[in-house]
């Protein structure tokens, strides 16, 4: 792209609402990479394309704007095979019921009567001498008649957790200064193309929402003028642009696939080829995976899926879930201060409420956790040093490259420290169960065959003699504290089996069918699976020992 005038190479800059750098989980490199569309960076790999359509928000738009814009009737739209033999029998149910749940919040809002629907996305743009700006918030936009008021509405699955004020400063501006562009540019590295030239009206109104798909409900979350709007963006999310345009630091993760310069230039992603133990067909899908996913996936491969899908969870974390989130959240900003000991007085007592990482646990259950907490003091990594510590890291995030299977594994280890420059990866568990777990440590807790396996083979650096990988289980009545040995031949060959056992199926898997069983009880998502069991097959201690330990929240996240 050349500026005309000048012969100077122009960059076109596109930042979305949804691709500020607002999360400390984010890599300010990926989305640098991301915000320059013209950018192509080296050969990369071939990633190769799964069978299921993988975007259902998409899918979702796409439908509603032929009922908005093509005059379809609803139920013609949401029957048409073109776009249901895509996606996953599950995925189809929830968009049916996305779709519907918009329509007829969008029909009883009196749309069609004072406000008409946009084609495309309002599009904020400026050029200087060397760059072409662009910016946009993707949804829905409508405007009143006479062009003076426009409603851009945010689509979410579910209202889970509150839209950042930065994306709504961003659609806001988008929203008051920007012209209708077609969606998306024909060359996705060329600039967004107006859908006609005339010059709008002046825009004298703007509003911002947030539709649930799940439940129709809508939340405001701006009302005001155009220049309410520019000042809310140059106060709230003018520097957070910047900084999305300009990051240079990587932070490994779940972008890492999607990212233009993995396979290029990064070089912040381990290489262990091998480490799944399963070797991918050549043209297999590459996919991101934790050892979570894995579990996931041999309960209900279905479920697995849909967890990524995105679709609307409900009931997902019960008290004692809610439990092990605060423990661990109190473990980790104890152990973020370094290698100091933890001590009585941090710990909460009695059954007072208290809370750590936005989870509040009260009576029994804060007084369950306390005793949990209190019985962390015998096992502290960090109580009567006789070893100097080094690094101390509470649940890093790392990120392997396992070429042979075509996946990237992410783990997240709820403690990571070096103890004379050996490193010690430590899982932290809690459970009311009083089930023995001497015998199937790494098939129960399959996290501790993935560390095992990645400090066999040396993937951390360090010394790796010292090296061990370590469960602490919290018990109301005790702490347990249990030891693999990375040089032991014998469980190290166990840990490669368990990880073999765990990813063949999912690796040659295209469709992931559900798999009935007595984890439909308490799955998240059972209630868009035509395929679920409703017949309790386990007892309560059963169902109690399963919820706590498939819930743990550091497995959710690793």
């Amino acid at each position: 792209m050349v500026n005309e005038d000048s012969a100077v190479p122009v960059e076109l800059i596109r930042v979305g609402a949804g691709n500020l750098l607002i999360s400390e989980l984010a890599c300010p490199r990926f989305l640098a990479a991301k915000a320059r569309p013209a950018i192509r960076v080296g050969r990369g790999i071939y990633k190769g394309r799964e069978q299921l359509a993988d975007f259902a928000l998409g899918t979702i738009m796409d439908i509603v704007s032929r009922v908005e814009f093509d005059r379809v009737d609803e139920d013609s739209a949401v029957s048409d095979p073109s776009w249901r033999e895509r996606h996953h029998a599950a995925v189809v149910t929830f968009i049916e019921h996305a779709v519907r749940a918009y329509v007829n919040m969008s029909t009883g809002s009196g749309i069609g009567r004072s406000m008409r629907p946009v084609r495309g996305v309002w599009v904020a743009g400026r050029q200087t001498q060397s760059k072409i700006w662009e910016m946009y918030a993707w949804g829905r936009g409508y405007e009143s008649l006479d062009g003076t008021v426009r409603e851009f509405r945010f689509i979410r699955s579910s209202l889970r957790n509150a839209r950042d004020p930065r994306q709504v400063a961003v659609a806001a501006y988008a929203a008051a200064f920007g012209v209708a562009c077609k969606w998306s540019p024909s060359e996705w590295g060329e600039p967004f193309a107006p859908i006609d030239s005339t010059v709008p009206p002046g825009v004298g109104r703007v509003r911002i929402v947030e539709v649930c798909l799940f439940d129709g409900e809508v939340e405001v979350l701006f009302d005001g003028t155009p220049a309410v709007a520019e000042s809310l963006y140059r106060s709230v999310a003018a520097d957070a642009v910047k900084e999305t345009v300009y990051g240079t630091d990587t932070q490994p993760g779940r972008n890492c696939l999607s990212c233009k310069i993995f396979g290029g230039t990064c070089r912040d992603i381990t290489d262990a080829p091998g480490l799944l133990g399963v070797t991918a067909e050549r043209d297999a899908p590459y996919r991101t995976v934790s050892i979570s996913t894995l579990r996931y996936y041999r309960d209900c491969p279905a479920r697995m899926y849909l967890y990524g899908a995105g679709v609307p969870r409900i009931g997902e974390y019960s008290d004692l879930a809610g439990l092990g989130q605060a423990v661990h959240g109190r473990l980790a900003a104890l152990h973020a201060r370094g290698a100091g000991a933890c001590c009585v007085g941090e710990l909460p007592s009695g059954d007072d409420e208290w809370a750590a990482e936005g989870w509040t646990v009260r009576g029994e259950l804060a007084r369950c956790g306390a005793e949990m907490l209190r019985h962390h003091l015998q096992v502290c990594p960090f109580d009567g040093l006789d070893l100097p510590i080094g690094e101390v890291l509470p649940e890093p995030t790392l990120v392997f490259h396992d070429r042979v299977a075509r996946a990237i594994v992410v783990a997240k280890p709820d403690l990571l420290y070096q103890e004379s420059g050996s490193w010690v990866w430590r899982e932290v568990k809690t459970t009311q169960s009083r089930r023995d777990v001497s015998g199937v440590l790494l098939s129960r807790f399959p996290q501790l065959a993935l560390a095992t396996v990645l400090l066999a083979d040396g993937r951390l650096g360090g010394d790796g003699r010292g090296s061990r990988v370590e469960l602490e289980l919290l018990r109301p009545d005790r702490a347990e504290l249990w030891t693999i040995d990375p040089s032991d031949s014998g469980r190290v060959a166990e840990a490669r089996e368990t990880l073999r056992q765990l990813s063949s199926e999912w690796r040659d898997d295209l469709r992931f069918e559900a798999r009935p069983g007595k984890t439909c009880q308490w799955c998240p998502v059972s209630l868009w699976c035509a395929d679920r069991s409703t017949v309790a097959t386990y007892d309560e201690e059963d169902a109690r020992d399963e919820y706590e330990f498939e819930h743990d929240p550091a497995a959710e996240s690793d």
